[in-house]
């Protein structure tokens, strides 16, 4: 059952051409994982910023397709291995509902590649990291960045496919980033 926040976090994404979709288990996880590849066509998938406990329904779903893990790359490699994917899985640190925005936080610019290049990126979030609006996500940005030891991470808000009616007044999409965002929440993670 989704949060009252991830529900409207659903309808503000899915209104700027976003897709959201639900998984409440480990399997559902996978499979939803599996269904986007194989819709998308990817013979790539670049990974990055996966928690731990979520890493084995990620393998589990993208079996049988070309991973890159890009946590271990660094540099012309990372960018040439991202940007060779058909589809990027990241993590997503909240959901803001009102705005219809991910929250990503990142620490170098290989996760933050996976996020951009490829042509579909596949933002997990989990239901309960939901933040009822903007306001609420730069606190918790914030807190982010004030506990992060070291490098201070890279706070960004995606909402939905990268879009611009700067060409000839048209709108497109895909111009600036990915032509195609799917956020995909996980209600046990």
């Amino acid at each position: 059952m989704a949060s009252q926040y991830a529900d409207a976090f659903a309808r503000v994404f899915a209104s700027r051409n976003g897709v959201v979709l639900f998984a409440q288990s480990k399997g559902a996880t996978s499979e939803a994982l599996r269904r986007t590849a194989v819709e998308r066509g990817a013979s790539s998938v670049a990974v990055a910023g996966i928690p731990e406990g979520v890493r084995g329904a990620v393998a589990e779903g993208l079996e049988g397709i070309e991973v890159i893990d890009v946590g271990s790359l660094r540099g012309a490699e990372a960018k040439e291995a991202v940007a060779r994917a058909d589809l990027s899985v990241t993590w997503a640190a909240h959901g803001v509902a009102k705005e219809g925005a991910l929250m990503e936080a990142t620490w170098d610019d290989a996760t933050k590649l996976a996020s951009c290049l490829p042509m579909t990126n596949v933002a997990l979030v989990s239901e309960g990291s939901f933040l009822p609006d903007f306001h609420a996500a730069m606190r918790a940005a914030g807190k982010i960045v004030a506990e992060s030891p070291g490098p201070k991470p890279t706070i960004s808000f995606i909402a939905g496919p990268s879009r611009t009616a700067d060409i000839e007044s048209r709108l497109l999409y895909g111009v600036h980033g990915p032509h195609s965002v799917v956020a995909l929440v996980l209600g046990w993670a």
